[in-house]
């Protein structure tokens, strides 16, 4: 996402979580790629999502990030 290839690294995480509903890093990629596209409520659900099945702990920083961005902060 930060290298500019947003959209590519959004489809690899959609890809990964289609094969493989277990890996945390592609709910964390989803969240992180709709924050980068600005869609806030999307990227909270993605949020949900990794909290409901792994735990609060591991998207806690992101959830941060992306509240702070829907409030103008960086």
């Amino acid at each position: 996402n930060r290298l500019g290839y947003a959209k590519d690294a959004f489809e690899s995480f959609k890809n990964a979580w289609c094969i493989n509903q277990d890996n945390a890093l592609a709910y964390e990629g989803l969240a992180a790629s709709y924050a980068c596209f600005k869609e806030y409520d999307k990227a909270l659900k993605w949020c949900d999502k990794y909290a409901a099945k792994f735990g609060e702990d591991g998207i806690a920083k992101l959830r941060a990030k992306i509240i702070a961005k829907m409030a103008g902060r960086n």
